[in-house]
């Protein structure tokens, strides 16, 4: 307190009242630290007896600063610090580092690492408090995902991240649970898969895994159909590396890109051709097998030498006779045949797509055999000459004389 005494006159007491919160009650300037508001009277008298008195009042005012309570933060994240401002306070946050104002009453605080915030406030009458708040920055997520292998169109692949408790995998619609800490994905094209984790403390972190896709082979698969049963022909496939074919029996390489097949019936085969990236695909081809026409065959029969046999095929398209020296046409349904010997003739006959049935004729031609005529060779006028033909079944006598029967054996 600051008392003053403007008088030549010698004081004889000094006196402040009341005496609650001064340091001295007998001195002009004694301190004063009421604990509440306090009007404190000062009485001065001199050696005369004369008094004076005035007063003064000591305003008690109440300053508290609050910063806040402590919270907890994942990297990156803010925070609200302190309470609403008042107007006639002045605040100061220390450190600075973290916050977008030292100097407001709520600074967004952003730390790097766990902090401890100073804010003091000095009021209109330069009273200060002090607060302390702790900002606590919890350690980024341990969060990792494994490395995808590449998959064919069409496979699966099993994708998994650790590090966090909760997980969300996105794009979700081409795995089978987006949620898990480990999926299955099956995607038609290569894919990059984002995995948002968070770990206990709440704290989130993502990672990225990529998983290629590759697209099968385009398998194409040919051959000639339909065939001769009994034939062969030659199946090719194009579009990978490498080939299986099945079923396998009647190919000449089921391993071959092109094989040699020689079906017993009508057959399907199925080649399945492989990338380099291990990725299958497959093609089919229908080997349709014909018959060769049904055919009849006439004209066995015997001629005598010189003779002539008609020979006859019928069915089929077309023909092929041989052997073909003694025929009136190789290539007619219906041939003359005039052998020197007896003989077998084949006939080749052919369907429009060219598949042939064969049969057999035989032509035998006849021969005398060991022929001969015994009787008289010598008779007497008059007499009469008899004669037998052995070796023959029909015969017919010629003669310029008179004989007893022209077709008789004797």
């Amino acid at each position: 307190l600051q008392g003053t005494y403007n008088s030549t006159v010698p004081m004889q007491s000094i006196v402040w009242s009341p005496p609650t919160g001064l340091s001295h009650t007998f001195l002009l300037n004694p301190i004063a630290n009421p604990t509440q508001s306090t009007t404190y009277t000062l009485t001065i008298t001199n050696i005369y007896g004369c008094v004076g008195a005035d007063s003064v009042d000591v305003i008690r005012t109440v300053v508290s600063a609050d910063a806040g309570s402590g919270t907890s933060i994942c990297p990156g994240e803010s925070v609200v610090l302190g309470t609403p401002r008042n107007n006639k306070t002045q605040y100061q946050w220390q450190p600075a580092t973290g916050l977008n104002s030292d100097t407001v009453a709520q600074p967004l605080a952003s730390p790097q690492q766990t902090t401890l915030y100073t804010l003091t406030i000095t009021d209109s009458n330069g009273c200060q408090a002090t607060d302390y708040v702790k900002v606590t920055v919890w350690p980024n997520p341990n969060f990792s995902g494994s490395a995808a292998t590449p998959i064919c169109q069409g496979d699966t692949a099993s994708l998994s991240v650790t590090g966090g408790q909760h997980y969300q995998w996105q794009p979700g619609a081409s795995i089978s649970c987006d949620t898990c800490a480990s999926t299955l994905a099956f995607p038609q094209q290569s894919t990059i898969y984002t995995v948002t984790g968070t770990d206990a403390n709440g704290c989130a972190d993502s990672t990225t895994i990529s998983l290629t896709v590759h697209p099968p082979p385009n398998i194409q698969a040919t051959g000639s159909s339909p065939i001769c049963a009994g034939d062969t022909t030659t199946l090719q496939a194009n579009g990978a590396n490498s080939y299986l074919w099945s079923p396998g029996n009647s190919l000449s390489c089921a391993v071959c890109p092109n094989p040699s097949a020689s079906p017993i019936g009508t057959t399907t085969y199925t080649v399945i051709g492989t990338d380099v990236n291990g990725c299958t695909d497959s093609a089919t081809v229908v080997l349709q097998t014909r018959n060769g026409p049904p055919i009849q065959v006439s004209g066995d029969t015997t001629i005598c030498p010189g003779g002539t046999a008609s020979l006859s095929v019928q069915g089929g398209n077309t023909y092929q006779w041989t052997p073909g020296n003694s025929l009136s046409c190789q290539q007619c349904p219906s041939p003359m045949a005039t052998p020197n010997q007896s003989t077998t003739y084949t006939v080749t006959a052919f369907n429009p797509i060219g598949c042939n049935s064969v049969d057999t004729v035989r032509v035998t031609v006849a021969g005398l055999g060991a022929t001969s005529i015994v009787g008289d060779t010598a008779i007497c006028p008059g007499d009469t000459a008899q004669w037998q033909v052995q070796g023959l079944t029909q015969w017919q006598w010629q003669s310029n004389q008179a004989i007893s029967c022209v077709q008789c054996p004797d």
